[in-house]
């Protein structure tokens, strides 16, 4: 099995995400619905709501499904 490393570290992405919830929460407020598009972007997802709680920011959650294809 190949070896495989990580484009970003940890702590990079880390950083990067709490910018982005810091962004988000000043300019959305409170009151806002976070979309999530199924399926790559569970993870990060989770992330940013967890972020996004730590500045005091809520969203209504919701996901949905695309396909490219018929």
């Amino acid at each position: 099995m190949a070896h495989l490393e990580p484009l970003f570290p940890s702590d990079v992405i880390a950083a990067r995400l709490e910018s982005l919830s810091s962004d988000i929460a000043a300019r959305m407020g409170a009151d806002f619905a976070l979309v999530a598009i199924l399926k790559g972007s569970f993870v990060f997802a989770a992330d940013l709501i967890r972020a996004l709680a730590n500045h005091r920011v809520n969203p209504e959650v919701d996901f949905m499904t695309l396909a490219s294809y018929g």
